[in-house]
């Protein structure tokens, strides 16, 4: 008889395989969340694996599937069920996701469920690092003094950083940022501006464990908030030219109004793949 359950520890061995390795890590921070349907044996048969958006907004909180792996013989149903306990539980008003490969059987299961599917262009740009360093904010090789590498920075002065986008109301794609180490991100390729002696903007980098390079947060504030992002976007590129080969892959997620607009004047015409989107109400 099969039973669904927690999956409390990613990193198994067992589990990693299945996750990979990013969600595997993730797994461990609280706005991660994952089920898996085990048989007798304790062998798999389904997983599904999600992240809670929005948490400071109760009226809006979205959950993000992140994978949703169907074996033979599994119950999806059950599994759908309890997902959905699990949602409600948590105050989500919707559910959402965008998945590239989406097998025409869970396609049918999830549609059967309540969800809406329907092909889109992915959120997600992806260029290769040659074309980022080839634009011509990047041209110019030195920056200003107030822009430091994020490594240069101690703990307190990080946090204090993070702690003013977060009062701000930015939090980037990340809803726990204040509780990611500074370690989390690339620290000499990402990187701030120090005024008054305070990290008053920063710009953090990420390097998925599958090597993608992916900006989380941009922010600047004040009068020169444009000058100081462009100074930081043009730090960060030289530094990731400077550290990995041009074939490096960089993801851009275009979440919101602001930043498909900068994407779109970085690389006029430049498309996402095309993906299944879906998205159910929960409430």
């Amino acid at each position: 008889m099969s039973r669904i359950r927690d999956i409390e520890n990613g990193r198994d061995e067992k589990y990693a395989q299945v996750l990979g390795a990013e969600l595997s890590d993730n797994l461990d921070r609280d706005c991660y969340g994952a089920l898996e349907e085990c048989d007798e044996d304790e062998d798999i048969k389904s997983v599904l694996a999600w992240s809670l958006k929005n948490l400071s907004s109760e009226d809006n909180i979205e959950a993000q599937l992140e994978l949703f792996i169907l074996g033979d013989g599994a119950d999806s149903g059950a599994m759908l069920d309890e997902y959905k306990k699990r949602m409600d539980e948590e105050g989500v008003c919707r559910t959402v996701f965008e998945m590239s490969m989406l097998p025409a059987n869970l396609q049918k299961i999830l549609s059967d469920n309540g969800f809406v599917l329907k092909e889109k262009e992915s959120v997600d740009l992806i260029q290769p690092l040659d074309d980022v360093t080839g634009l011509k904010f990047a041209k110019k090789k030195t920056s200003p003094s107030y822009v430091k590498a994020i490594s240069e920075l101690d703990l307190l002065q990080f946090k204090r950083g993070v702690t003013n986008c977060m009062f701000s109301g930015r939090c980037g794609l990340e809803e726990d940022l204040p509780a990611l180490p500074p370690e989390w991100f690339e620290t000499d390729v990402s990187c701030c501006v120090i005024t008054d002696e305070k990290v008053s903007s920063l710009f953090l980098v990420r390097k998925t464990k599958s090597g993608v390079l992916m900006p989380v947060l941009l922010f600047a504030q004040g009068m020169d908030a444009d000058k100081y992002m462009l100074e930081m976007m043009r730090y960060s590129v030289n530094a990731a030219a400077s550290k990995y080969p041009g074939d490096t892959k960089v993801l851009l997620r275009r979440h919101d109004g602001k930043t498909r607009k900068l994407t779109d004047y970085l690389f006029p015409g430049a498309k996402g793949k095309t993906v299944i989107s879906g998205v159910r109400n929960e409430k």
